[in-house]
């Protein structure tokens, strides 16, 4: 006979409990009852079973404006996460460091370090968009010469494009999946009008911000609740389009109108690890990039004295990188892993050096070019006995950032064509997922010291040296539809103005 209702033990999962349709895929296989308790329900957690609940995003409303000091531990999350590849996580830092600063800087907010940051890690679109800033910001300046931008390293041009047609891509499968949710589409129009006006591309970043502002204006327009945005976000695009000197028709201009100040810089005093040297090496890049900017877009202007101090003053930080990063590197484990990323940050020290000397005289520091590529050589090297060693394919791009670059941008600046004909060399050597686009700049290349070589011996000058007035400046790319066209615009100096020149090459 049942005892009294007062003493009688409540059975789990009596009826009038909740009714579970959506419990994790485990439990539904076992035939259990899921308690739907996020990340990991009970039964799976008293099992000690992977609960399907770990994998999935959770929802973001619980993210918005999260504990500050999380931001800076996003990078070892992200290896938990599906991998990126090391292109990927060099830009995604190069973002957290510099980008999201002078976006906040710039913007008058900290939306980009408190919500896009931790929200990429959950929201594919938001972390392929700010990849392809972080691409756009370390590796593109404005134009002297047009209204777009042009590689200030040499780079995977088709890099940050794929990274946008991916967000694009992936923003559009969530706009299906939460009814064309307002806040969705007002985050992604904030970071493709960034991705936009970081090419230079006005009209297109208007475009965006007109979306936005369509969408605000709506009278229909309502969240969802699914994914809720910090108040900033509106009140952004209210100052974008109503502020005299935020104006969404020169959306660039806002962009680069505060570039990251170098009194914001920390004079470092030492590094405990390579981590912080790296995100170091990052700050003092992203101020060489503001300072090169103005540099351009002001040359001749009343301001030179102040570039000149700022120079000076960056110039000091390297000295002081280096000293420090020199202490860290003689105390540190000589693995492979610690040695490689010695190596490419020693390579980018070396490339930041060579920004900061400016045009011309950037052209003459053989020294450092040739440092660039006695480190890129180890490197190739280093990787060759590795693959030998473990069989194992090398995964893609591996080389990409740490190599491709600086040796292109060895090839089309340094004036002696012995180191040149080197870095071409080195370059024709990479192969790899992104061997395309290596081989690619290694063509590219060989034109722009053809031409500059032709051009000097027609002006009487020696075999193998050319002159500065010879020299290309913002060599761009523009490949065709057809697989292996590429067609190349640079300038050169020519009587004191400036002469396009015009080229193409292909890759068989």
């Amino acid at each position: 006979m049942a005892g009294p209702i007062g003493t009688r033990k409540e059975r789990r999962g009596a009826q009038g409990a909740h009714k579970v349709k959506t419990g994790c895929l485990t439990c539904k296989i076992r035939h259990k009852k899921c308690d739907e308790i996020k990340p990991a329900c009970s039964p799976c957690k008293s099992t000690g079973r992977k609960c399907d609940f770990q994998a999935l995003p959770q929802p973001l409303q619980r993210q918005i404006y999260p504990d500050r000091s999380n931001v800076w531990s996003l990078a070892g999350q992200l290896w938990s996460k599906p991998p990126l590849h090391l292109v990927d996580l060099w830009y995604f830092e190069y973002f957290k460091v510099v980008c999201a600063k002078q976006l906040s800087l710039s913007l008058a907010t900290d939306l980009w370090e408190s919500f896009v940051l931790p929200t990429a890690l959950t929201e594919p679109f938001i972390m392929h968009g700010i990849l392809a800033v972080g691409a756009l910001g370390r590796d593109r300046i404005p134009s002297r010469f047009s209204g777009g931008s042009i590689s200030l390293t040499g780079y995977s041009a088709s890099y940050p494009l794929r990274k946008y047609n991916q967000a694009i891509q992936e923003l559009n499968k969530r706009l299906d999946a939460s009814c064309r949710s307002r806040d969705l589409a007002l985050i992604g129009s904030l970071i493709f009008a960034v991705v936009e006006a970081y090419q230079g591309r006005d009209d297109m970043a208007q475009m965006h911000l007109h979306s936005a502002l369509s969408i605000l204006e709506s009278p229909e327009s309502t969240t969802t609740g699914e994914f809720q945005t910090p108040p900033d976000l509106h009140r952004i695009f209210n100052c974008l389009f109503s502020h005299p000197h935020l104006n969404f028709r020169s959306f660039s201009s806002v962009i680069y109108r505060i570039p990251t100040p170098i009194q914001a810089l920390q004079l470092v005093s030492g590094f405990e690890t390579v981590i912080e040297a790296r995100d170091s090496l990052n700050s003092i890049t992203g101020a060489i990039h503001s300072t090169y900017q103005r540099r351009a877009a002001s040359a001749g202007d009343s301001n030179s004295t102040q570039l000149k101090e700022e120079i000076l003053r960056l110039s000091c930080q390297l000295d002081l990188w280096y000293t420090h990063f020199s202490a860290l590197k003689a105390r540190s484990t000589a693995d492979i892993e610690t040695t490689t990323c010695t190596q490419i940050l020693m390579i980018h020290h070396h490339i930041a050096k060579l920004h900061l000397s400016g045009e011309p005289e950037q052209c003459i520091h053989a020294s450092e070019f040739s440092s660039i590529i006695e480190l890129a050589a180890d490197l190739l090297k280093a990787e060759e006995i590795s693959r030998m060693i473990t069989s194992k394919p090398v995964p893609g791009h591996s080389l990409d950032i740490a190599i491709t670059q600086p040796l292109f941008y060895t090839a089309c600046r340094c004036k002696d064509g012995i180191i040149r004909r080197r870095a071409i060399a080195l370059l024709e050597k990479i192969d790899g997922a992104s061997s395309y686009d290596t081989q690619l700049l290694a063509r590219v290349a060989r034109w722009v010291v053809a031409m500059e070589e032709k051009a000097s011996l027609e002006s009487g000058h020696t075999e193998g040296v050319v002159n500065e007035e010879d020299m290309l400046y913002d060599v761009e790319l523009d490949v065709g539809n057809e697989p292996g066209e590429c067609n190349i615009t640079a300038w050169r100096r020519d009587n004191g103005s400036w002469l396009r020149v015009s080229g193409y090459v292909h890759v068989g």
